[in-house]
């Protein structure tokens, strides 16, 4: 896995960026070979995230199968159409908060 910055200090492992207040941020997931995948489930820590988009790396560059506005919850389910590919990004264009703060992604086969 590869992310922009993990800041947090406590024994609770979580993703969080380190530009309070500015973005876009980013974690990316890189699976090493492509993958089926059809659906992500995120789960953001104290509702943090609001506007988001799920990429998946083609040819070279990200490109976006999926974009959230205005999100809200604990868990957050994003299905978009089935493709095959070896990174997931999670491009966070706006948050609740200064930080984007994530407890777990988790990426599904169709």
């Amino acid at each position: 896995m590869i992310v922009d910055y993990e800041n947090r200090s406590k024994p609770l492992v979580v993703w969080s960026d380190d530009t309070p207040g500015q973005g876009p941020d980013w974690i990316e997931l890189d699976f090493g070979k492509p993958v089926a995948m059809g659906k992500a489930v995120i789960y953001p820590v104290d509702n943090t995230l609001r506007d988001y988009e799920i990429q998946l790396w083609k040819d070279g560059r990200f490109e976006t199968v999926a974009t959230v506005k205005n999100a809200s919850g604990k868990k957050q389910e994003i299905s978009f159409n089935p493709l095959e590919s070896e990174k997931l990004r999670v491009y966070i264009t706006n948050t609740n908060g200064p930080h984007a703060v994530i407890d777990e992604i988790e990426v599904y086969a169709p």
